[in-house]
């Protein structure tokens, strides 16, 4: 095996491994059942009405691994 192939079989794991992270965080997204830290009803700006579910600009992506 000669360098070119190795440097495509590289290319082609990283491009894999970006397009897996794209898919598996948009899949961890959508069935997430939490809220975020400001639907949390100890916070004292909590509001009933605000959605439970995840919020890309309230959320942080560790809060996914959670449940």
């Amino acid at each position: 095996m000669n360098n070119k192939q190795k440097y495509k079989i590289l290319i082609n794991i990283s491009i894999l491994g970006c397009f897996l992270f794209f898919l598996l965080t948009g899949l961890a997204m959508y069935f997430y059942p939490g809220g975020s830290m400001y639907n949390n009803p100890l916070n004292l700006n909590y509001s009933p009405s605000s959605p439970n579910s995840y919020s890309l600009t309230l959320n942080f992506f560790s809060d996914l691994g959670l449940h």
